[in-house]
């Protein structure tokens, strides 16, 4: 990809559809007008958060790496919390997707999986900083330098 991705960004716009998702759930809105809006944007969270993940799985070295994937985690979380909350609702716009139910609880265990992974995978990075050899001491350092005792 030749241009700069703001993940931060992306991110903090896939939150606030997953939460547009949860809120629609609750209301008795008219599925004749909003059942495809619904389906369309469970698709495109799901796929667009799903290439984050894979993009931010791919480029260890990036800065902020670590706030991304913790975004990343709460979305993933938020997002299935709300497909499950979707596939239980009485109303309306739910009842309109039960055809779908099981491709809707599909994909609530895809992203329950990846924020588990994605815990893992920050608990990892903090223990493996933890416990990095590779960074230098002040006196090593200052060896290296020539500045101190040999």
């Amino acid at each position: 990809m030749s241009q700069m991705i703001h993940y931060q960004d992306d991110l903090f716009l896939l939150s606030l559809r997953a939460k547009s998702l949860e809120a629609a759930i609750l209301l008795d809105a008219d599925p004749e007008f909003w059942k495809e809006s619904l389906l369309r944007d469970i698709h495109f969270i799901d796929e667009t958060s799903r290439a984050i993940a894979d993009n931010l799985a791919g480029n260890r070295h990036l800065v902020d790496r670590e706030s991304h994937l913790r975004l990343l985690e709460r979305l993933s979380l938020d997002f299935s919390r709300a497909l499950e909350r979707l596939v239980k609702a009485a109303t309306p716009l739910a009842q309109s997707v039960d055809g779908q139910r099981v491709q809707l609880q599909n994909i609530a265990s895809l992203h329950r999986e990846l924020a588990q992974d994605l815990a893992e995978s920050l608990a990892d990075d903090e223990s493996t900083k933890d416990g990095d050899s590779s960074i230098v001491s002040g006196d090593e350092l200052a060896k290296l330098l020539g500045e101190g005792p040999s």
